[in-house]
This record gives C-alpha cells, structure tokens and sequence, in this order.
C-alpha cells in the first residue's frame, strides 16, 4: 500500500509560491505507481506561483502519460528503470520549456521554479530535480538526503571554500544554478533509489530545510515511528517543526509511505495541494489516446 500527504504553508509570506501533487495510479494487475511533484517558484508572488503551477501540471501529465499508457496496454515490463529514468527527464525538460515559453507570452522575465519529483513502480523510484528543492529517503531508520542542491552555496561547500555554518548565513544562500524557466544550460538531475516495505520519501521546499538540518528531520521521522502507518503525521510534524523554527519561506512537505497493507485498488486516484489541474489531466488523457492509437506500431513505449 502506497500512501502520500501533503502539507503546504505560506508561513510569514502572504503569498504561496509552492505546489505540490501525488497521484497513485493501478494497472487492472494490481501494479500500483506513484507520482509525486512538487515545485517552489521564483521571481515575485505572481510569477513564482504562475511557474510553479505550470511545473506541477506539465511535470504530472508527462509522467501521468507515460504511466497510464503502459498499463492500459497491459505492459507492465514497459515501465524499465531506463523508461523511467527517461520519462522524468524528458518531464523536466517539457516544464521548463513551458515556462520559458508561457514566461515569453506573458511578459513576466525572471520567472522559474525549482521542480522535484519522484516516480515509485515496486522496488524502484527514480528522482528528478532542479534547483533547491529536496528529496528524502527514509530505510533502516536512517534516513538520506538524495538530491543535491543546485546552487551557488552548494558549489561553494563542494569546493570546500565555505562550511556547512558559513553556508547556513551565506549572503548567495537563496541563488539557485538551475531552475524551470532556464534558457540555456538546462539540465536535470536524476537519481535511482530502491526502496522497500516500510520507507518513507520525502519531497520538501528550502522553506524547510533553511530551518531544518538533516538531523532535526530525521529525528521528526523517528518520533513520527510511533504511527508509521500514516505518512501525514510526518508530513504535519515537519511542518509544524518549521514554523516554530520561525521559517522565512513557505513551506511545502509531501511524505510517501510504502505500507505493508494491502489496500483496495483504485484506477486513478489524484490528490492535490494546490492549484487546479483539470487541464493537467485532460493533457494525460489526451497524451494516452494518442499512446493507444500508435501502439501498434511501436514494440516500446516512448515517453512523451
């Protein structure tokens, strides 16, 4: 059984530049996937929330597609690490051309987003990113941090020329290198994990982590073992622990539970956070008829 939550907060802010999104798809098999996104938009209140939608909803759809297809077709052994791996690649790359593209249209320069996401088939889950938004991988009662910043702080603590305390108060702490809406240069990260019964992922924005250390989450996770069963009791103590670390930021937390339970299956069943992605699905929808009506000709699904 797979189970997600979602918390997101505009913290000291009045506007909310976050979103985030988890959908859990179900072949006729009983194949559960599950997709998580979540973006964090930058350039002032009306263009980061505008980027960061657009990132969620291209990002969902693509891999929604992608997903959908394969199991309509009853070809499960499609779903490879490899096709995942360039599913979220070619994901992040159609987010961040749509933001440059509807950035262009709408006259709003500047405008871009961070973009996490994660795809989860059985054993496998394959992370995407870019900029400073994060991943998590809680196993063993220890827990990870999966991606790495794409930032100038992060550069400087690679080159050793800063400390993990100078970069906490780096006057270049919010400059990302990469990022939705990037003209040239754009290049996702990519990342495989495995996971198994009993792991947590989790995807959160900097409005967590610039108050948070690694230390302070894991420690949330451990406490939050006492009801492992329901990833929203992390996901709401994670996000209570940041507004009482007094956070600048919004705050976005999306927590997903491989649970040993074996749940009902639901075909589609999409939850989101914020925004409205009834164009995201109609996209995914669209995208799997034209999937069906090619598949015939191709012996592989090609993620779109």
């Amino acid at each position: 059984m797979i189970r997600t939550a979602i918390q997101v907060h505009p913290g000291p802010r009045e506007s909310l530049e976050d979103a985030a999104v988890a959908t859990t798809l179900t072949s006729p098999q009983g194949t559960e996937a599950v997709i998580l996104v979540l973006c964090d938009g930058v350039g002032g209140h009306e263009r980061g929330e505008r980027a960061s939608e657009l990132g969620v909803s291209r990002i969902l759809a693509v891999l929604t597609s992608f997903i959908a297809a394969a199991f309509a077709r009853g070809d499960r052994e499609a779903i490879t690490e490899h096709a995942l791996i360039d599913a979220v690649t070619t994901a992040l790359g159609d987010a961040n051309r749509l933001v440059l593209e509807v950035a262009q249209q709408e006259s709003c320069p500047g405008m871009a987003s961070t973009a996490v996401c994660a795809v989860i088939v059985e054993e496998t889950a394959v992370i995407g990113w870019v900029g400073d938004s994060r991943c998590y991988h809680f196993q063993d009662g220890r827990i990870t941090y999966v991606t790495r910043d794409h930032s100038v702080v992060m550069e400087l603590l690679d080159a050793g020329a800063i400390t993990p305390q100078q970069a906490l108060s780096h006057e270049s702490a919010h400059r990302i290198t990469r990022c939705l809406g990037q003209a040239e240069g754009f290049e996702a990260s990519i990342v495989v994990r495995r996971v198994q019964i009993g792991d947590v992922l989790l995807l959160c924005s900097d409005g967590l982590t610039d108050v948070l250390s690694d230390v302070a989450i894991e420690e949330v996770f451990e406490d939050g073992l006492s009801n492992p069963r329901d990833p929203q009791v992390i996901a709401s103590a994670l996000l209570s622990s940041a507004l009482a670390a007094e956070t600048h930021d919004n705050v976005s937390v999306l927590c997903c539970g491989l649970l040993p339970e074996v749940c009902s299956q639901v075909p589609y069943d999409n939850r989101t956070a914020t925004g409205d992605y009834v164009i995201t699905i109609a996209d995914a929808l669209h995208r799997l008829n034209k999937e069906k009506h090619h598949a015939s000709n191709r012996r592989t699904p090609v993620p779109v």
